[in-house]
């Protein structure tokens, strides 16, 4: 008769160490996606990095004789590049004035003083996209369309004294942009799509007069243009030409405005 063989028993399982094992396996499993997601983000940036945009135009340059004729030249410049820069600091002449003469007191000497009827002695211009967003309050609504990306294309413009006269100098020119500088861009702001010629103006103003409605307007400023008038823009020439009519100093001019209004 052969031996009886007994029954094996089964292993016994420590649970601590089961829990422990699969919480430090876990841990090992959450350690190694974050540092994929990490390597991902990190290739992410370092993609859009290498492919940030900078576009280089040539420089804005000159001696103007006001201010007025520096911004005249200035649009056409922006025109041409499709550049929209916007005011970001001036200095006034009295300001000029006023620092001039504290330090001709200090040294006993005379100030060279500038005509403060010219109001302004230096000019920094900015690309729209240069500006520093600063949220106003906390919560998710706190923005909607922000087109600021800080970028680096800036104009320096200041006010010199020749002889007797006066003239605009641009003293520094950085065009170079981070931004998408291009003619949709450009013209998708209002600024841009301004009709700012006196000749244009006043054909405008003619056809209000003689009661032209706002499409057969619309369509002259196109086709004179040759840029992508808006409706709205037409709209908002109109409203500030009946604006001017109506502080007119002729007033057959503003009586004829109101005479056209009402009976519209």
């Amino acid at each position: 008769m052969s031996p009886r063989k007994g029954k094996k028993r089964a292993p016994v399982i420590d649970s601590k160490v089961t829990c422990e094992t699969f919480e430090t396996t876990d841990e090992a499993s959450l350690a190694i996606s974050e540092t994929s997601l990490a390597a991902s983000e990190t290739s992410i940036a370092t993609s859009e990095t290498s492919q940030a945009i900078s576009v280089s135009f040539r420089q804005f340059s000159g001696e103007f004789p006001s201010w007025a004729a520096f911004h005249e030249g200035l649009t056409e410049y922006q025109d041409e590049t499709h550049q929209l820069y916007k005011i970001r600091s001036t200095n006034s002449v009295a300001d000029r004035n006023e620092q001039r003469s504290a330090t001709a007191s200090r040294r006993g000497t005379s100030p060279n003083l500038f005509d403060e009827s010219l109001k302004f002695y230096t000019k920094t211009l900015i690309c729209t996209h240069g500006w520093t967003f600063k949220p106003s309050r906390k919560g998710s609504r706190t923005n909607h369309n922000i087109g600021s990306i800080q970028s680096s294309a800036k104009i320096s413009a200041v006010l010199v004294k020749d002889g007797h006269n006066y003239k605009v100098r641009v003293s520094s020119h950085v065009a170079t942009h981070n931004d998408d500088v291009s003619r949709d861009v450009y013209y998708s702001y209002a600024e841009a799509r301004k009709i700012t010629s006196p000749g244009t103006r006043h054909v405008v103003k003619t056809l209000m007069q003689g009661g032209s409605k706002k499409k057969k307007i619309l369509r002259y400023l196109k086709e004179v243009s040759g840029n992508p008038v808006l409706p709205k823009d037409v709209e908002n020439l109109i409203a500030k030409m009946r604006k001017e009519t109506y502080t007119s100093e002729d007033d057959n001019e503003r009586v004829g405005q109101v005479l056209r209004d009402f009976s519209e």
